[in-house]
Protein backbone atom coordinates (compact mmCIF):
# COMPACT_ATOMS: atom_id res chain seq x y z
CA UNK A 1 0.00 0.00 0.00
CA UNK A 2 2.68 2.23 0.33
CA UNK A 3 4.89 1.50 -2.34
CA UNK A 4 1.39 2.45 -4.49
CA UNK A 5 0.87 5.60 -2.27
CA UNK A 6 4.48 6.68 -3.12
CA UNK A 7 4.36 6.56 -6.47
CA UNK A 8 1.13 8.55 -6.59
CA UNK A 9 2.80 11.05 -3.92
CA UNK A 10 5.66 11.62 -5.87
CA UNK A 11 4.00 12.36 -8.99
CA UNK A 12 1.74 15.14 -7.66
CA UNK A 13 4.55 16.57 -4.40
CA UNK A 14 8.34 17.18 -4.27
CA UNK A 15 10.63 14.04 -3.49
CA UNK A 16 10.64 15.45 0.78
CA UNK A 17 7.20 15.00 1.05
CA UNK A 18 7.76 11.23 0.26
CA UNK A 19 10.44 11.40 2.79
CA UNK A 20 8.19 12.98 4.96
CA UNK A 21 5.70 10.83 4.77
CA UNK A 22 8.23 7.16 5.33
CA UNK A 23 9.71 9.10 8.03
CA UNK A 24 5.99 9.56 9.54
CA UNK A 25 5.24 5.18 8.94
CA UNK A 26 8.89 4.73 10.08
CA UNK A 27 8.21 7.12 13.26
CA UNK A 28 4.56 5.28 14.06
CA UNK A 29 5.77 2.05 13.88
CA UNK A 30 8.27 2.70 16.20
CA UNK A 31 6.10 3.86 18.48
CA UNK A 32 3.86 1.36 17.95
CA UNK A 33 6.16 -1.18 18.62
CA UNK A 34 7.70 0.59 21.86
CA UNK A 35 4.44 0.77 23.56
CA UNK A 36 3.86 -2.93 22.78
CA UNK A 37 6.95 -4.39 23.78
CA UNK A 38 6.92 -2.01 27.31
CA UNK A 39 3.45 -3.68 27.35
CA UNK A 40 4.76 -7.28 27.33
CA UNK A 41 7.76 -6.40 29.53
CA UNK A 42 5.59 -4.78 31.94
CA UNK A 43 2.90 -7.88 32.40
CA UNK A 44 5.68 -10.51 32.38
CA UNK A 45 4.62 -11.91 28.97
CA UNK A 46 7.88 -10.48 27.17
CA UNK A 47 10.05 -13.72 27.67
CA UNK A 48 7.45 -15.65 25.93
CA UNK A 49 6.29 -13.68 23.37
CA UNK A 50 10.42 -13.78 22.59
CA UNK A 51 10.28 -17.84 22.56
CA UNK A 52 7.05 -17.82 20.28
CA UNK A 53 8.43 -16.14 18.03
CA UNK A 54 12.54 -17.33 17.70
CA UNK A 55 11.30 -20.98 18.09
CA UNK A 56 8.11 -21.52 17.40
CA UNK A 57 6.80 -20.08 14.76
CA UNK A 58 9.15 -21.06 12.45
CA UNK A 59 8.36 -24.74 12.71
CA UNK A 60 4.64 -23.47 12.88
CA UNK A 61 5.51 -22.21 8.92
CA UNK A 62 7.11 -25.13 8.33
CA UNK A 63 4.08 -27.59 9.26
CA UNK A 64 1.56 -26.73 6.93
CA UNK A 65 1.77 -22.93 5.95
CA UNK A 66 3.18 -23.52 2.41
CA UNK A 67 2.24 -27.13 1.52
CA UNK A 68 -1.73 -25.65 1.86
CA UNK A 69 -1.08 -23.49 -0.94
CA UNK A 70 -2.64 -24.88 -3.53
CA UNK A 71 -5.61 -25.42 -1.71
CA UNK A 72 -5.95 -22.89 -0.28
CA UNK A 73 -5.72 -20.89 -3.97
CA UNK A 74 -8.80 -22.90 -4.59
CA UNK A 75 -10.55 -22.83 -1.14
CA UNK A 76 -10.21 -18.69 -1.23
CA UNK A 77 -13.56 -18.60 -4.06
CA UNK A 78 -15.65 -20.65 -1.69
CA UNK A 79 -14.65 -19.98 2.40
CA UNK A 80 -17.93 -17.54 2.38
CA UNK A 81 -19.88 -19.25 -0.10
CA UNK A 82 -21.63 -17.54 -2.30
CA UNK A 83 -19.86 -13.90 -0.65
CA UNK A 84 -16.04 -15.63 -1.69
CA UNK A 85 -17.10 -15.78 -5.23
CA UNK A 86 -16.83 -11.94 -5.60
CA UNK A 87 -12.89 -12.46 -5.63
CA UNK A 88 -13.70 -13.99 -9.29
CA UNK A 89 -14.72 -10.07 -9.73
CA UNK A 90 -12.46 -8.26 -7.49
CA UNK A 91 -9.25 -9.27 -8.67
CA UNK A 92 -8.92 -8.51 -11.99
CA UNK A 93 -10.75 -5.04 -11.33
CA UNK A 94 -8.43 -4.53 -8.49
CA UNK A 95 -5.66 -5.04 -11.28
CA UNK A 96 -7.28 -2.49 -13.63
CA UNK A 97 -7.61 -0.22 -11.07
CA UNK A 98 -3.72 0.08 -10.15
CA UNK A 99 -2.69 0.00 -13.51
CA UNK A 100 -5.09 2.83 -14.20
CA UNK A 101 -3.80 5.40 -11.83
CA UNK A 102 0.12 3.72 -11.75
CA UNK A 103 0.47 3.20 -15.39
CA UNK A 104 0.55 6.90 -16.63
CA UNK A 105 3.90 7.70 -17.47
CA UNK A 106 4.02 11.39 -16.14
CA UNK A 107 1.27 13.78 -14.13
CA UNK A 108 -0.52 12.75 -11.65
CA UNK A 109 -3.46 10.70 -11.29
CA UNK A 110 -6.70 11.80 -10.71
CA UNK A 111 -8.14 11.79 -6.84
CA UNK A 112 -10.78 9.00 -7.35
CA UNK A 113 -8.47 6.76 -9.34
CA UNK A 114 -5.90 7.45 -7.07
CA UNK A 115 -8.02 6.39 -4.05
CA UNK A 116 -9.53 3.43 -6.08
CA UNK A 117 -5.72 2.43 -6.76
CA UNK A 118 -4.55 2.31 -2.86
CA UNK A 119 -7.75 0.36 -1.83
CA UNK A 120 -6.75 -2.11 -4.82
CA UNK A 121 -3.81 -2.91 -3.39
CA UNK A 122 -5.03 -3.26 0.11
CA UNK A 123 -7.18 -5.58 -0.96
CA UNK A 124 -4.36 -7.20 -3.21
CA UNK A 125 -1.94 -7.15 -0.53
CA UNK A 126 -4.19 -8.67 2.23
CA UNK A 127 -5.20 -11.36 -0.07
CA UNK A 128 -1.63 -12.35 -0.66
CA UNK A 129 -0.91 -12.35 2.59
CA UNK A 130 -3.65 -14.93 3.65
CA UNK A 131 -3.15 -17.03 0.90
CA UNK A 132 0.85 -17.12 1.05
CA UNK A 133 1.41 -16.85 4.98
CA UNK A 134 -1.66 -17.94 6.91
CA UNK A 135 -2.99 -21.29 7.82
CA UNK A 136 -6.33 -21.89 6.08
CA UNK A 137 -8.72 -21.23 8.28
CA UNK A 138 -11.95 -19.54 7.72
CA UNK A 139 -11.54 -16.58 9.57
CA UNK A 140 -8.33 -15.53 7.94
CA UNK A 141 -10.17 -14.19 4.89
CA UNK A 142 -13.04 -12.05 6.17
CA UNK A 143 -11.17 -8.85 6.08
CA UNK A 144 -10.21 -9.93 2.50
CA UNK A 145 -13.68 -10.65 1.64
CA UNK A 146 -15.14 -7.18 3.00
CA UNK A 147 -12.19 -5.78 1.38
CA UNK A 148 -13.42 -6.88 -1.95
CA UNK A 149 -17.34 -5.47 -1.14
CA UNK A 150 -15.18 -2.07 -0.51
CA UNK A 151 -13.29 -1.89 -4.04
CA UNK A 152 -16.61 -2.31 -5.81
CA UNK A 153 -18.14 -0.02 -3.25
CA UNK A 154 -15.69 2.55 -4.28
CA UNK A 155 -17.36 2.37 -7.81
CA UNK A 156 -20.62 2.47 -6.56
CA UNK A 157 -21.47 -1.00 -6.53
CA UNK A 158 -23.09 -2.51 -3.34
CA UNK A 159 -23.13 -5.82 -3.87
CA UNK A 160 -24.12 -6.63 -0.13
CA UNK A 161 -28.23 -6.21 -1.51
CA UNK A 162 -27.59 -8.60 -3.91
CA UNK A 163 -26.29 -11.44 -1.17
CA UNK A 164 -29.21 -10.06 0.96
CA UNK A 165 -31.79 -11.23 -1.12
CA UNK A 166 -29.94 -14.52 -2.16
CA UNK A 167 -30.01 -15.53 1.00
CA UNK A 168 -33.66 -14.29 1.84
CA UNK A 169 -34.40 -16.85 -1.67
CA UNK A 170 -32.47 -19.32 -0.49
CA UNK A 171 -33.55 -19.29 3.54
CA UNK A 172 -37.28 -19.20 1.53
CA UNK A 173 -36.65 -22.07 -0.48
CA UNK A 174 -34.89 -24.28 2.15
CA UNK A 175 -37.85 -23.48 4.60
CA UNK A 176 -40.09 -24.59 1.62
CA UNK A 177 -38.31 -27.76 1.03
CA UNK A 178 -38.56 -28.81 4.51
CA UNK A 179 -42.45 -28.49 4.15
CA UNK A 180 -42.47 -30.56 1.09
CA UNK A 181 -41.65 -34.51 0.98
CA UNK A 182 -38.42 -35.42 -0.65
CA UNK A 183 -37.26 -31.64 -1.68
CA UNK A 184 -35.22 -31.52 1.59
CA UNK A 185 -33.11 -34.46 -0.03
CA UNK A 186 -32.90 -31.99 -3.28
CA UNK A 187 -31.41 -29.37 -1.02
CA UNK A 188 -29.00 -31.81 0.68
CA UNK A 189 -27.40 -33.01 -3.05
CA UNK A 190 -27.08 -29.77 -4.13
CA UNK A 191 -25.23 -28.52 -1.07
CA UNK A 192 -23.11 -31.59 -1.02
CA UNK A 193 -21.80 -32.05 -4.74
CA UNK A 194 -21.67 -27.86 -5.25
CA UNK A 195 -18.60 -26.22 -3.48
CA UNK A 196 -19.38 -22.40 -4.26
CA UNK A 197 -23.08 -22.00 -3.55
CA UNK A 198 -25.05 -23.26 -0.37
CA UNK A 199 -28.66 -23.60 0.22
CA UNK A 200 -29.25 -22.90 3.87
CA UNK A 201 -31.07 -20.64 6.30
CA UNK A 202 -29.66 -17.65 7.05
CA UNK A 203 -29.93 -16.71 11.15
CA UNK A 204 -32.68 -14.21 9.97
CA UNK A 205 -34.89 -16.57 7.93
CA UNK A 206 -34.39 -19.29 10.15
CA UNK A 207 -37.67 -19.19 12.48
CA UNK A 208 -36.21 -21.55 15.26
CA UNK A 209 -33.58 -19.21 15.50
CA UNK A 210 -35.90 -15.86 15.15
CA UNK A 211 -38.04 -17.45 17.51
CA UNK A 212 -35.58 -17.49 20.36
CA UNK A 213 -34.84 -13.55 20.18
CA UNK A 214 -37.56 -13.44 22.72
CA UNK A 215 -36.01 -15.82 24.95
CA UNK A 216 -32.93 -13.75 24.64
CA UNK A 217 -33.81 -10.66 26.28
CA UNK A 218 -35.67 -12.66 29.16
CA UNK A 219 -32.59 -15.02 29.68
CA UNK A 220 -29.95 -13.67 28.63
CA UNK A 221 -26.80 -15.28 27.67
CA UNK A 222 -28.32 -18.69 29.39
CA UNK A 223 -26.13 -22.25 28.18
CA UNK A 224 -29.28 -23.75 26.88
CA UNK A 225 -29.18 -20.42 24.46
CA UNK A 226 -26.18 -20.82 23.26
CA UNK A 227 -26.77 -24.42 22.46
CA UNK A 228 -30.02 -23.26 20.43
CA UNK A 229 -28.55 -20.63 18.66
CA UNK A 230 -24.88 -22.30 17.96
CA UNK A 231 -24.52 -22.20 13.93
CA UNK A 232 -21.34 -24.33 13.84
CA UNK A 233 -22.33 -27.05 16.70
CA UNK A 234 -20.85 -30.36 15.12
CA UNK A 235 -17.52 -29.64 15.26
CA UNK A 236 -14.97 -30.69 18.12
CA UNK A 237 -13.63 -26.94 18.99
CA UNK A 238 -17.38 -25.66 19.30
CA UNK A 239 -18.08 -25.75 23.38
CA UNK A 240 -21.48 -27.78 24.15
CA UNK A 241 -22.49 -25.11 26.58
CA UNK A 242 -24.95 -26.77 28.77
CA UNK A 243 -22.57 -30.12 29.25
CA UNK A 244 -19.77 -27.61 29.85
CA UNK A 245 -21.97 -25.52 32.48
CA UNK A 246 -22.61 -29.16 34.00
CA UNK A 247 -19.02 -29.60 34.51
CA UNK A 248 -17.95 -26.25 35.75
CA UNK A 249 -20.91 -26.92 38.42
CA UNK A 250 -19.35 -30.40 39.50
CA UNK A 251 -16.04 -28.33 39.60
CA UNK A 252 -16.94 -25.30 41.63
CA UNK A 253 -17.48 -26.92 44.96
CA UNK A 254 -14.25 -28.97 45.23
CA UNK A 255 -12.97 -29.24 48.38
CA UNK A 256 -9.84 -28.15 48.51
CA UNK A 257 -11.30 -25.52 45.80
CA UNK A 258 -9.33 -25.35 42.87
CA UNK A 259 -6.67 -23.15 42.37
CA UNK A 260 -4.51 -21.76 39.31
CA UNK A 261 -2.87 -24.05 37.81
CA UNK A 262 -4.50 -27.04 39.01
CA UNK A 263 -6.84 -27.67 35.93
CA UNK A 264 -5.60 -28.55 32.50
CA UNK A 265 -8.63 -28.06 30.06
CA UNK A 266 -7.24 -31.28 27.42
CA UNK A 267 -9.44 -30.10 24.26
CA UNK A 268 -10.16 -27.05 22.88
CA UNK A 269 -14.14 -27.43 23.52
CA UNK A 270 -13.42 -27.07 27.28
CA UNK A 271 -11.04 -23.78 27.61
CA UNK A 272 -13.99 -21.53 28.49
CA UNK A 273 -14.03 -23.49 32.34
CA UNK A 274 -10.65 -21.56 32.69
CA UNK A 275 -13.19 -18.16 32.53
CA UNK A 276 -16.02 -19.81 34.38
CA UNK A 277 -14.11 -21.00 37.24
CA UNK A 278 -11.74 -17.76 36.98
CA UNK A 279 -8.76 -19.50 37.19
CA UNK A 280 -5.03 -19.61 35.36
CA UNK A 281 -4.51 -23.20 33.21
CA UNK A 282 -1.98 -25.41 34.12
CA UNK A 283 0.57 -24.80 31.63
CA UNK A 284 1.45 -21.90 29.00
CA UNK A 285 -0.51 -24.57 26.49
CA UNK A 286 -3.69 -23.88 25.23
CA UNK A 287 -4.58 -25.87 22.01
CA UNK A 288 -2.34 -29.29 22.64
CA UNK A 289 -4.10 -30.64 19.42
CA UNK A 290 -2.23 -27.90 17.53
CA UNK A 291 0.73 -27.96 19.68
CA UNK A 292 1.69 -31.84 19.16
CA UNK A 293 1.61 -30.92 15.62
CA UNK A 294 5.01 -29.45 16.42
CA UNK A 295 6.78 -32.60 16.11
CA UNK A 296 10.26 -30.84 17.43
CA UNK A 297 8.35 -29.49 20.64
CA UNK A 298 6.98 -32.79 21.36
CA UNK A 299 8.80 -33.52 24.20
CA UNK A 300 9.24 -30.07 26.00
CA UNK A 301 5.51 -30.09 25.75
CA UNK A 302 5.44 -33.38 27.70
CA UNK A 303 7.43 -32.57 29.96
CA UNK A 304 5.64 -29.60 31.30
CA UNK A 305 2.35 -31.49 31.17
CA UNK A 306 3.71 -34.16 33.65
CA UNK A 307 5.29 -31.54 35.63
CA UNK A 308 2.56 -29.58 36.01
CA UNK A 309 0.22 -29.15 39.92
CA UNK A 310 -2.29 -30.17 37.78
CA UNK A 311 -5.38 -32.04 40.22
CA UNK A 312 -8.41 -32.62 37.42
CA UNK A 313 -8.29 -32.75 33.65
CA UNK A 314 -11.18 -31.91 31.11
CA UNK A 315 -11.57 -33.70 27.75
CA UNK A 316 -13.58 -33.86 25.02
CA UNK A 317 -14.64 -37.35 23.68
CA UNK A 318 -15.94 -35.84 20.48
CA UNK A 319 -12.13 -35.12 19.82
CA UNK A 320 -11.07 -38.11 19.20
CA UNK A 321 -14.17 -39.66 16.94
CA UNK A 322 -15.46 -38.22 13.21
CA UNK A 323 -18.89 -38.96 14.45
CA UNK A 324 -20.12 -35.88 16.67
CA UNK A 325 -23.18 -38.41 17.70
CA UNK A 326 -20.84 -41.06 19.22
CA UNK A 327 -19.55 -38.24 21.96
CA UNK A 328 -22.80 -38.87 23.65
CA UNK A 329 -22.64 -42.40 23.79
CA UNK A 330 -23.51 -43.85 27.07
CA UNK A 331 -20.95 -45.39 29.30
CA UNK A 332 -20.40 -48.79 29.63
CA UNK A 333 -19.77 -48.93 33.29
CA UNK A 334 -22.47 -46.46 34.51
CA UNK A 335 -23.24 -42.61 33.43
CA UNK A 336 -19.24 -41.81 34.26
CA UNK A 337 -17.84 -43.71 32.19
CA UNK A 338 -15.83 -44.13 28.89
CA UNK A 339 -18.37 -45.35 25.52
CA UNK A 340 -18.06 -48.77 24.01
CA UNK A 341 -16.47 -47.12 20.44
CA UNK A 342 -13.66 -45.50 22.42
CA UNK A 343 -10.31 -46.67 21.46
CA UNK A 344 -8.26 -49.09 23.59
CA UNK A 345 -5.00 -47.10 21.96
CA UNK A 346 -6.33 -43.89 23.53
CA UNK A 347 -7.58 -45.64 27.52
CA UNK A 348 -3.49 -45.98 27.50
CA UNK A 349 -2.34 -42.79 27.38
CA UNK A 350 -3.22 -39.78 29.20
CA UNK A 351 -5.60 -37.96 30.07
CA UNK A 352 -7.89 -41.39 29.07
CA UNK A 353 -5.84 -43.53 31.80
CA UNK A 354 -6.79 -41.25 34.70
CA UNK A 355 -9.94 -41.82 37.18
CA UNK A 356 -13.21 -40.41 35.80
CA UNK A 357 -14.96 -39.24 38.42
CA UNK A 358 -17.82 -37.19 36.13
CA UNK A 359 -19.19 -36.86 33.16
CA UNK A 360 -21.77 -34.64 31.41
CA UNK A 361 -22.73 -35.40 27.73
CA UNK A 362 -19.27 -35.46 25.67
CA UNK A 363 -17.08 -33.91 28.28
CA UNK A 364 -14.74 -36.30 31.09
CA UNK A 365 -13.63 -34.98 34.45
CA UNK A 366 -10.61 -36.76 35.45
CA UNK A 367 -9.04 -36.59 38.44
CA UNK A 368 -5.17 -36.86 38.52
CA UNK A 369 -4.27 -40.09 40.45
CA UNK A 370 -1.08 -41.04 38.98
CA UNK A 371 1.19 -38.38 37.85
CA UNK A 372 1.66 -39.68 33.92
CA UNK A 373 5.02 -40.18 32.54
CA UNK A 374 5.79 -38.20 29.32
CA UNK A 375 5.52 -41.39 26.76
CA UNK A 376 1.31 -41.52 27.70
CA UNK A 377 0.94 -37.54 27.39
CA UNK A 378 -0.37 -37.19 23.17
CA UNK A 379 -3.33 -36.56 21.37
CA UNK A 380 -4.16 -38.20 17.87
CA UNK A 381 -3.72 -36.43 14.99
CA UNK A 382 -7.33 -34.89 14.09
CA UNK A 383 -7.00 -36.15 10.32
CA UNK A 384 -6.29 -39.37 11.49
CA UNK A 385 -9.17 -40.52 13.51
CA UNK A 386 -11.01 -42.35 11.18
CA UNK A 387 -8.06 -44.95 11.46
CA UNK A 388 -8.52 -45.35 15.09
CA UNK A 389 -11.73 -48.32 15.98
CA UNK A 390 -12.34 -49.55 18.99
CA UNK A 391 -9.86 -52.38 19.49
CA UNK A 392 -6.93 -50.08 18.19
Amino acid sequence: VWAVSVVLLRRARPGRAVAADAAGIVAGGLLAGVLGVAWLAGTGAWPYFWDVFTRWNPEYMRTGVWDEIPAKTEWGFWYFRPWSLIHLVVLPLAGVDLWAALGRSRGPAQAPAAARAVLAALYLGWFAQALILQRGFDYVHVPETILAMAVLAARGWAVGFLYLMWFAAAGGLVALAAAIPGATRVVEEVNGTNHYLRLEHHPLTDPKIVGLWSRCWREGSSPRLRDQLAQHANIHCTAGWEDLDAVARFLRPLAPPLRDRELTCWHDSTHPLYLMLGIDPSTRYMHFGTVFTFRGKVAEVRTEVANSPQRYVVSDLRRITWNPDRANAPGTAGPHSYPAWLPKSQRRVFPWNQPVVFRSGRYVVHKVTTPPTADEIDIPDWYHLDELGPGE
